[in-house]
């Protein structure tokens, strides 16, 4: 994945973790979003924000 988004040319990603505990760079962009959850069943509204974790 180049700086840019492919689907609207520019810099529409988030990191994110998957459930399974992959770390993503996921889409912001509508068409991005589709492509997504298309990949991973998620989306970066679905998936976990890292930087929101809470430690116990």
């Amino acid at each position: 994945m180049g700086s840019y988004c492919p689907y609207c040319d520019t810099l529409c990603f988030v990191d994110r973790v998957l459930p399974d505990g992959r770390w993503v760079r996921m889409h912001t962009c509508c068409v991005g979003m589709d492509a997504d959850l298309a990949a991973f069943d998620h989306n970066y509204l679905t998936a976990t924000n890292p930087s929101r974790r809470r430690v116990a």
